[in-house]
């Protein structure tokens, strides 16, 4: 029984070992899950649940599916702990409310009273657990430091499902490197980098750029030095590992300051920053590339230069230039976008170098990168230059203009015309297509003679795609200077005999070698080229001579060829030769009782004279008022020293002839002729005769007695304040008597004028002698501007006496800075245009001149003067102000080739005192070789009813330079089929008292019909030049039959209009019976119409008056 009890305890004892070994065995083959701790707990995600990350600390992995032992506990409950975690590997449980945000603990367990791992967090203790008491935010987390550590953190950063482990940090750094000393940087790591969970940290080099060497040193330290080949820009990689997993890398980026740097870029004046895009370009725009440099070195660098590379394309140069020590320079490179540049952005690399002044082996640097962009407009044609082959054009017939321009558009431009232009020259020019970034030349013969004188401005510009896009204008200038200085000789009429030679005409010009482009024309035919004209005039004849060159004309001689005595003056009448003048032919070889004559006197030559040696009578015989002269000299007309007979139109009731030897004005002095030579025949009817035995020059004048004649004393332009002296002079005006008893007093003159005469009064005084006196004066500070009497003059003889005013006109202020005649200082007077006159004044008184206005004559214009008179302005002292005067000279008789302009200036300064000034200048006509003009052209009736005849008064004028024999005037319109003309009209030049010519045309319209026709009037010289033209309207309106109240109103109304027409048909029937009849009115055609228009009125007032009647008995 004992044996079998112990046989049962030891078959018991061995069945437990058996179970016990399983146990083992199995725990032993799933591990042990005490290895497994609480590694990170998530207790208030802001999302998703709570979780529990657990850590087995073990090499083997525990399947707690296969277990079926593990669960969390927490004060909410338990989390069975399923799945399997490998050995040092990490496993997350999801709970789900089962943490309190407050604070809880979590327990670990492998059974309900096993007990693995625990904590606390939060307001929850144990006194077994450790406990972390700090408040856990949303997002913060309890984790080991490190997998299975033992230390506990509070940190918002999740390592869920990994490594607890946090990165080393460390900032990304900025080192700068000086090349200068070649400089070496340690920099301290660990002064650089930290970890917070304290771990060790392993420093590695990762990589290095830029040509700086970089090396880590006693895991602590970082070395960084230049290498050769450094950039500006260079960087230092660094690894930072702490052993649990954490690695990190951060880069050190080293800025590096050259020995020779560029400090900035400006592109055209634009700053632009490494690495930027600077201002759009186009081709052949200007760059100028603005590089400040700066030496750091303590020492100089020398022969800087540059390298540009545009997108591989390398230009070099040198600058020629150092720089000193710490010296900042700005160097400027220039280059022009090339023509064929493609549109796109280039990248640029600018280098500059410069020699290392104490190691010249060293080439000291600095790049600077950026980018270019070239652009292109669809369009884009310009003016590269405009040059002229002269800047100055004389006598040479002009220069060749040439023009470069460019397509810098996308497109080949087909229709490009280059329009040229100065003053009145314009010239459009078409040139070939033009292809997109192409350039091209072309060139233009400019003329001289159409350029203006003085300076000339040239514009060019060029008009393409249908004239509606235009390029850049360029210009250039040129002076044309007058090629004629002179020209000879400066009389413009002569006479000369057929065949008979006689001094060429001639011109000089300005410069050398053009003598050939001076051109002779006679009667405006061109004749003959050269500087000298040689006169081969072969007939009798009128003949027009005159040169020009580039525009530039002399005056127009005028020859007279002949074979007989002629006269221009008149002396000799027309026809006197050929018996047209007094039906008597006369032979030059041999003329009886040659007589010549004009309105002055006439002289009759005794005897048979032959005069063939004789052709211009002007020449040898003048006649004036009260004087003729004959020049009987050896080489002018001995022939015609003989006794004559000699008439002076006018009346004298004590008449004395004087005779003086010698020609005209120099003759001798005139003393009375002896009753042996001058013998008085006649002295009535308004004239006086007598004869003389030959010829010298004779004057008749009225026998005076002794007279006194003080020339006018005015003191003109003397300074206030200031003294002077006028000569003044007494002359014996008599014929025959002296003054005797001279004296000579000063009348009515103020003392503060300190006037007085020196010189010596002579007792007596021959006739026709004279003596000068000195008069002395001073003018005070405060005196009047402007001329004013001051005094007068008394000289008295026993014989006479008289008396001069003495005016004074100090100097003005008001002073005149220059003159302009329609917009020149040498401009000219229109004939046809408003002649504006510009006139700038200065006030250079200390005072302002106020009320300054400009008083302008143009002296002698058909024996008057003409006044025009500016607006009113005021001067501040110092300044200036210009006025403007207009005259109109159309209808004025113009017969002179120049004019005197009279301006008188005047005002009134503030202090009181007037200011007047007179300025005179001398004016040319702007007048042309041919240039007939119509004045006027007017209609006696305009409006033609039913009478359909009116008048037409045509004015034409000759303000041309020549003579005009063969002038048409023509009225015509096609829709009247009306064509009237007047032809061979001859119209002496402007200058000539016969220069217009007024036509009449009568026109007959009685079948036109109603309507406006402009009647075009026409004036031709040469039969059919045409010189002018202008258009007068006619208005024809449709006759009606009149007969009810309105119809009678309107005839009474327009009864002078019917009276008017009347007229006109009255005139237009006149002036056609005048070639017939003597006096119209002596015939029954003027009797009828006249009773015809009484009647007409008598029936318009009747039809008045009964309109006028019914309106009352309304």
């Amino acid at each position: 029984m004992r044996y079998k009890n112990k046989m049962k305890q030891t078959k018991i004892l061995t069945i437990l070992f058996v179970i016990v070994a399983l146990i083992l065995t199995t725990k032993a083959a799933l591990g042990m899950d005490t290895d497994v701790v609480i590694n990170e707990i998530m207790v208030d995600p802001s999302t998703g649940n709570e979780w529990i990350e657990l850590y087995n600390t073990g090499v083997d992995s525990v399947d707690y599916d296969a277990l079926g032992t593990g669960f969390i506990r927490t004060n909410l409950g338990d989390t069975v702990i399923t799945g399997k975690i490998n050995g040092h590997s990490h496993l997350i449980l999801e709970l789900n409310n089962k943490l309190t945000d407050s604070g809880d603990k979590i327990v670990l367990k492998n059974s309900p009273s096993g007990f693995i791992d625990a904590l606390t967090y939060g307001d929850y203790t144990h006194a077994a657990i450790a406990t972390h008491t700090d408040t856990l935010l949303t997002d913060e987390l309890i984790s080991r430091i490190h997998d299975g550590n033992i230390e506990w953190i509070i940190s918002n950063e999740a390592t869920k499902n990994s490594a607890n482990n946090r990165k080393p940090v460390g900032s990304i750094l900025s080192q700068n490197l000086a090349e200068v000393n070649n400089e070496l940087i340690i920099l301290e790591l660990t002064d650089l980098f930290s970890d917070a969970d304290g771990d060790d940290l392993i420093y590695t080099k990762i990589s290095q750029k830029g040509g700086v060497l970089c090396k880590v040193i006693t895991n602590e330290q970082l070395q960084l030095k230049l290498g050769v080949n450094w950039k500006k820009d260079a960087s230092c990689t660094i690894s930072v590992d702490d052993s649990y997993g954490g690695v990190v890398q951060k880069t050190v980026n080293i800025s590096v300051t050259p020995a020779l740097e560029i400090k900035s870029l400006k592109v055209n004046g634009e700053t632009v920053n490494s690495g930027d895009l600077a201002q759009e370009l186009k081709p052949l725009d200007h760059v100028t590339l603005s590089v400040e440099v700066n030496n750091h070195l303590n020492y100089k660098l020398t022969g800087l230069a540059y390298k540009l590379d545009v997108n591989g394309a390398v230009v070099e140069n040198e600058f020629n230039t150092n720089l000193n020590p710490g010296e900042t320079k700005t160097i400027s490179i220039d280059f022009d976008v090339p023509l064929v540049a493609v549109e796109q952005v280039f990248n640029v690399d600018l280098i500059i170098t410069g020699k290392d002044y104490q190691n010249p082996s060293i080439l000291r640097k600095d790049l600077f990168n950026f980018n270019l962009e070239v652009s292109k407009d669809a369009a884009d044609i310009i003016i590269n230059a405009v040059t002229l082959g002269q800047s100055e054009l004389t006598c040479r017939g002009g220069a060749w203009l040439n023009i470069e321009y460019t397509n810098l558009g996308k497109n080949t431009e087909d229709d490009l015309k280059l329009l040229i232009q100065s003053g009145d020259l314009e010239i459009v020019k078409e040139v070939p297509a033009i292809d997109s970034a192409t350039a091209a030349l072309i060139k233009i013969w400019i003329k001289t003679e159409d350029l203006s004188e003085g300076d000339n401005t040239i514009y060019v510009k060029g008009l393409y795609r249908d004239d509606s896009t235009y390029s850049n204008v360029l210009s250039t200038t040129v002076k044309r200077n007058n090629c004629l200085l002179s020209y000879a000789p400066e009389e413009d009429t002569w006479i000369i005999g057929l065949g008979q030679p006689d001094d060429e005409l001639s011109v000089t010009l300005a410069e050398d070698g053009f003598d050939q482009r001076v051109m002779w024309y006679v009667n405006d035919e061109a004749v003959y080229q050269g500087v000298n004209y040689p006169l081969p005039f072969d007939q009798v004849g009128e003949f027009e001579v005159y040169a020009e060159i580039n525009g530039e004309y002399t005056q127009v001689w005028t020859y007279i060829v002949t074979d007989e005595p002629v006269s221009e003056s008149g002396l000799i009448p027309e026809g006197y030769w050929n018996g047209s003048f007094d039906g008597k032919i006369r032979d030059p070889a041999s003329v009886d009782e040659f007589t010549i004559e004009n309105n002055f006197a006439k002289i009759v030559f005794d005897g048979n004279l032959d005069l063939t040696g004789i052709l211009n009578i002007d020449e040898v015989i003048v006649v004036n008022v009260n004087k003729v002269s004959v020049d009987t000299s050896d080489n002018a007309a001995p022939e015609l020293n003989v006794p004559a007979t000699i008439t002076i139109k006018k009346s004298f009731t004590n008449p004395r002839i004087l005779r003086a030897e010698g020609f005209d004005n120099d003759a001798s002095e005139f003393s009375t002729c002896p009753e042996s030579i001058c013998v008085i025949t006649n002295n009535s009817n308004g004239q006086i005769i007598f004869t003389v035995t030959g010829f010298s020059t004779y004057l008749v004048v009225e026998d005076q007695p002794a007279t006194i004649d003080i020339s006018p004393i005015v003191i003109s332009n003397v300074d206030k304040g200031k003294s002077g002296s006028v000569q003044v002079t007494i002359k014996n005006t008599g014929t025959y008597q002296s003054l005797t008893g001279l004296s000579v007093e000063l009348l009515d003159i103020n003392s503060k004028y300190k006037a007085n005469f020196s010189g010596s009064v002579p007792v007596s005084l021959s006739a026709g002698q004279q003596f000068s006196l000195t008069f002395n004066f001073y003018v005070p500070e405060g005196e009047d501007s402007g001329q004013h009497q001051i005094g007068r003059i008394n000289v008295t003889s026993n014989e006479d006496s008289s008396e001069q005013d003495i005016y004074l006109s100090p100097k003005s202020y008001l002073t005149v800075d220059n003159i302009k005649i329609n917009g020149k200082s040498s401009g000219k007077l229109s004939l046809q245009d408003l002649n504006e006159i510009e006139i700038k004044v200065n006030n250079e008184y200390s005072e302002d001149i106020n009320n300054v206005f400009v008083m302008v004559k143009i002296l002698d214009v058909d024996g008057e003067d003409l006044e025009e008179e500016s607006d009113e302005n005021d001067i501040r002292d110092g300044d200036s102000e210009t006025f403007t005067v207009d005259f109109d000279l159309k209808g004025e008789t113009i017969d002179e080739d120049t004019y005197t302009l009279e301006l008188t200036i005047e005002g009134e300064a503030d202090d009181g005192s007037t200011h007047t000034t007179t300025e005179i200048k001398t004016v040319d006509v702007d007048l042309e070789t041919h240039q007939v003009i119509i004045n006027s052209a007017s209609l006696s009736s305009s409006t033609l009813q039913c009478l359909r005849q009116t008048t037409m008064q045509v004015m034409v004028e000759n303000i041309g330079k020549s003579n005009e024999d063969d002038v048409k005037i023509v009225v015509e319109n096609s829709a009247l089929d009306l064509s009237l003309s007047k032809t061979a009209i001859d119209l002496e030049k402007y200058s000539s008292g016969d220069n217009d010519y007024k036509a009449t045309f009568n026109l007959n319209l009685e079948d036109a019909k109603a309507g406006s026709y402009p009647l075009t009037v026409k004036v031709y010289r040469d039969n059919d030049i045409l010189e002018d033209s202008t258009d007068v309207t006619l208005e024809l309106t449709d006759c009606y039959a009149q007969s009810s109240t309105t119809q009678a109103v309107n005839q009474y109304v327009n009864k002078d209009q019917l009276a008017l027409q009347l007229q006109n048909e009255l005139d237009v029937r006149k002036v056609q019976s005048q070639k017939t009849i003597a006096s119209f009115r002596d015939t029954t055609a003027y009797t009828s119409l006249l009773t015809i228009m009484v009647a007409l009125v008598f029936i318009a007032v009747l039809m008045g008056l009964i309109v006028s009647l019914k309106r009352k008995r309304r």
